[in-house]
């Protein structure tokens, strides 16, 4: 394993120490807690190939976000997972790019208009946007892009 590591190009370092918040428990045990509603929302989805029901379901389980709070932005990160696993087939990728802050942040400096979801339907017409630009890459080339930069891999924006 070191040996491996020692022959990389770059070596990635974080910017910041890792480590889980403390709520994530307790948002595991509130999935755990609500899986065969998720499952069936789910199988709905595929099945009518219309991912609303999941969207709306997930967004309303209070717990999954910050304390009690629901989920959001990171709703499309769980279908992008099942999608690229191919554990669900017809997921569509415009529904899975993740407009956190970073990404954001990154498309505003590149004066692509991308705002932070502050509801589903906004989450969806941004997902979707990211998608138009940046295709199965999802939202990786502008999560990424600061670190690029840093690595000399690409040259900032001018």
């Amino acid at each position: 394993m070191q040996l491996i590591s020692n022959n990389l190009k770059f070596q990635i370092e974080p910017k910041k120490k890792i480590s889980f918040r403390k709520d994530i428990f307790a948002s595991v045990n509130v999935l755990a807690s609500n899986w065969e509603q998720v499952l069936s929302k789910l199988e709905l989805s595929v099945k009518t190939k219309n991912f609303e029901p999941f969207f709306d379901y997930i967004r309303s389980i209070k717990g999954l976000g910050v304390g009690s709070n629901c989920m959001l932005i990171k709703i499309p990160l769980i279908l992008r997972e099942l999608r690229c696993q191919n554990i669900f087939t017809g997921i569509p990728g415009d529904l899975c790019c993740v407009p956190d802050t970073r990404v954001c942040n990154t498309a505003k400096e590149l004066n692509i208009k991308i705002i932070k979801p502050a509801n589903v339907e906004t989450l969806k017409e941004c997902s979707k946007k990211i998608y138009q630009l940046f295709g199965d890459l999802y939202d990786l080339p502008l999560f990424a892009y600061e670190d690029l930069i840093r690595m000399g891999v690409i040259i900032p924006h001018s």
